[in-house]
């Protein structure tokens, strides 16, 4: 079991940055009428949205209902990310299906499609930022160690968190794809165990 869910869930925090700069980065390419690589941005984002293997999201959800009953004054900061997750989630599954109509040789418009990327990737952004500095801040600061172990342990789903084999399999990808560190600029190995490995 995870020993405190809210350092892993910063911990993966810093992973999802690191994968929004990669999708950006392929944002940039398709803006600059380069060819960015369709099937990464669709896996990017099948992980992000948590339908590529991630339990970030659905653990973040379970992390905000054991929340309420310890901290009910954070109902509604916790609802209103809630309704982000599945905000991230219908624009996650709109650029994916963007590109998918590329890679199936249908036509879109490369302003549609990076619009969607660019939505996506800031929305998320945005969203992270706010999980942090709304919800877990006020809980480091506010629960005492024995609270965030009883948090961590009424949360079926820590027993596997942290061994994420789904990200480590795409930052592998990402490594032999040179998306890695010699690849990533400033900013990305501050939030990013992939680039750090350089």
């Amino acid at each position: 079991m995870a020993d405190d869910i809210l350092q892993l869930l910063r911990r993966e925090h810093r992973n999802l940055a690191g994968l929004l700069h990669v999708l950006d980065r392929q944002r940039h390419a398709l803006n600059a009428d380069d060819t960015p690589d369709y099937d990464l941005m669709r896996q990017i984002v099948r992980y992000l949205d948590g339908d590529g293997g991630s339990d970030h999201l659905p653990l973040e959800e379970q992390v905000f209902e054991q929340v309420l009953a310890r901290r009910p004054a954070l109902g509604a900061r916790t609802a209103r990310l809630a309704a982000d997750h599945e905000r991230l989630r219908r624009r996650g599954r709109a650029l994916i299906d963007a590109a998918d109509s590329v890679l199936s040789g249908q036509p879109v418009r490369r302003a549609d499609l990076v619009s969607l990327a660019g939505v996506f990737v800031a929305d998320y952004r945005e969203h992270l930022c706010r999980e942090d500095n709304e919800v877990f801040r006020p809980l480091e600061a506010s629960l005492a160690p024995d609270e965030r172990r009883a948090l961590t342990a009424a949360l079926p789903d820590a027993a596997g968190a942290g061994n994420d084999h789904e990200y480590r399999a795409l930052a592998d990808r990402l490594i032999v794809q040179g998306a890695g560190p010699a690849a990533w600029a400033g900013t990305a190995r501050a939030t990013c165990p992939v680039c750090s490995q350089g």
